[in-house]
């Protein structure tokens, strides 16, 4: 790992790999744009099928959400084919804090299930190298999460069901439609 001084600001270079954390663009917060005009260096890491889902998204964070103690960005679906998100938002956290929201995920905290043993968690594929972590969490017979942890990007998606969580067929089924590769 090599770090690197240009005029005052301090980045990483790790074998030849340049970030692309990036700041978020919160002019007209309240708009719903492309996740490519608000984080310009998403299409550097996400595939073209999850872009082309997070058409609609607004520039202004949620301090706190519910279920995660970061700010959240949001994007409402654009379209899903498989129909297991129809009317959903997917939910982005970038830089710094992508690293907490996934934690917070992955360990079932963002459930809010108080009982542990009622907390359900899958790793459906570890990072490596371009490819995200994909996990999924749910506190069992209720609200859920599907995320994807992008550590080199420093970039968290996630996706929450909020009634049933869809099996773990359906998971991978629809991970798959969003050009990231699952397999069991």
């Amino acid at each position: 790992m090599v770090l690197v001084v240009v005029a005052g600001v301090v980045g990483y270079l790790v074998f030849g790999y340049k970030s692309t954390v990036t700041e978020v663009n919160t002019t007209a917060k309240n708009a719903e744009i492309p996740l490519l005009e608000r984080y310009s260096t998403a299409n550097q890491f996400l595939p073209e099928k999850l872009l082309a889902v997070m058409q609609k998204c607004n520039g202004k964070a949620d301090e706190y959400n519910k279920q995660i103690t970061v700010p959240v960005y949001k994007c409402s679906v654009a379209y899903d084919e498989k129909q297991i998100l129809s009317g959903a938002q997917i939910r982005w956290v970038p830089g710094a804090d992508a690293e907490t929201a996934r934690n917070e995920l992955e360990s079932g905290k963002a459930t809010r299930a108080t009982d542990a043993p009622k907390i359900s968690r899958k790793t459906i594929r570890k990072a490596s190298g371009s490819q995200p972590e994909v996990g999924m969490s749910s506190a069992k017979g209720s609200m859920g999460f599907v995320y994807f942890y992008y550590p080199r990007d420093e970039f968290t998606v996630y996706l929450q069901f909020s009634s049933k969580m869809p099996s773990e067929d359906e998971v991978y089924s629809y991970v798959n439609s969003l050009g990231i590769e699952a397999k069991k």
